[in-house]
């Protein structure tokens, strides 16, 4: 394998902490993807729904062990000029944790149904916001955007933030629409549109076989990213008032009863999946650039890390459509277990543990040569 790197003249080289990111990714790997696959197993053979604890160590193990790749990077990557945005967004990363924890004590003793709704919103959006404010502000540094455009990408993620902290604690609290929080945090799609547009600005440049490579695969997972987002966005629509919960009182397509499960858990699903395997894509990419790892093995790595959440997102579409098209969309996607291409968002989760695994293995190797050669 051919292990000279080309010279990289358009991107700012930085270094990564070996320990985290081998550690984030045997986490991911092991937490978060293998439990994944266990509840993929129970559901296919046996037909029954995974049980609560696997999920959480399914949804949390991940993330985790996503935070943990994106932190062993973001650090060198970020550096004095923007130490005190990591601190923010890493502190705020356990705001987000330590809030489900309270808001579901909350549930738990009053019941109160918008409650719950919060727990989904506020745990998990400051957590996704606070990863993309960090790996946004990252990807910028390294095109080496101008101080202009970074310190806009960290205003529009403070209003971002500011909404949901604001507007979910009014929702809760004082019975105030969320649709008032919802007005502020639609600022992060003009943040995605910044991060993308700079990235199309980048593309254009004289570039290496490298810096392609990574140019086009954040790209695409922004791309993503921004439309998956976008997605969420027609689940707050229906949440017009207080006692208004997305599961029971949304559009009629959103109704649980309707179709077993009902459409809601597929667009939710759509809207949470993708993005997280996007986003740990990406996070993953920042490793691979900042240990020199030939670009042989680059372009199979981010070819994969590109390929499994977008056969997920096309089969959670397609789940979507057999669920709201009861005759056709049967027919033709089948139900999204046995037969037809809805299947595909189960396929993609044994295709990401053999990336992060490959990647995993590789990446000890490549550590243990690299000191080897120095």
């Amino acid at each position: 394998m051919d292990t000279q790197q080309p010279q990289n003249q358009n991107i700012a080289l930085f270094q990564t902490d070996k320990f985290l990111y081998i550690s984030g990714l045997a986490l991911l790997l092991f937490v978060g993807l293998f439990t994944g696959l266990l509840g993929i197993w129970q559901y296919v053979v046996f037909g029954q729904k995974t049980e609560w604890l696997l999920r959480v160590l399914h949804s949390h193990g991940a993330w985790i062990g996503v935070i943990i790749i994106l932190l062993a990077s973001a650090k060198f990557i970020l550096g004095e000029a923007h130490k005190k945005v990591y601190l923010v967004g890493a502190s705020l990363i356990g705001v987000g944790a330590t809030m489900g924890f309270f808001l579901y004590s909350l549930y738990s003793s009053y019941k109160w149904d918008f409650i719950e709704t919060s727990i989904v919103r506020i745990h998990t959006h400051l957590i996704f916001y606070s990863v993309f404010l960090l790996l946004s502000l990252s990807l910028l540094k390294i095109i080496n955007a101008s101080e202009k455009v970074k310190k806009a990408i960290i205003v529009l993620y403070g209003i971002v933030l500011f909404g949901l902290l604001v507007g979910q604690s009014l929702f809760v609290f004082k019975g105030i629409t969320p649709l008032f929080g919802a007005v502020f945090e639609s600022a992060i799609f003009l943040a995605h549109l910044i991060v993308i547009y700079q990235l199309i600005k980048f593309l254009r440049k004289q570039l290496s076989g490298e810096e392609k490579v990574f140019g086009v695969f954040w790209l695409y997972s922004f791309v993503m990213i921004f439309l998956l987002t976008a997605v969420g966005v027609s689940m707050m629509l229906t949440m017009v008032a207080p006692h208004q919960i997305l599961t029971e009182h949304g559009l009629y397509w959103y109704d649980k009863n309707v179709a077993g499960e009902g459409v809601f858990k597929a667009v939710e699903d759509l809207h949470l999946s993708p993005v997280s395997w996007f986003t740990s894509g990406v996070a993953i990419s920042l490793g691979l650039l900042a240990l020199r790892i030939p670009i042989t093995f680059q372009v199979f790595a981010l070819t994969l890390l590109a390929v499994a959440p977008t056969l997920n997102a096309i089969g959670r579409i397609a789940k979507i459509l057999s669920t709201i098209l009861p005759d056709a969309g049967y027919q033709i996607f089948g139900n999204g277990i046995k037969f037809g291409i809805a299947v595909l968002w189960l396929g993609g989760q044994p295709l990401k543990v053999f990336i992060v695994s490959t990647v995993l293995i590789y990446a000890i190797w490549w550590i243990r040569k690299s000191r080897i050669t120095n």
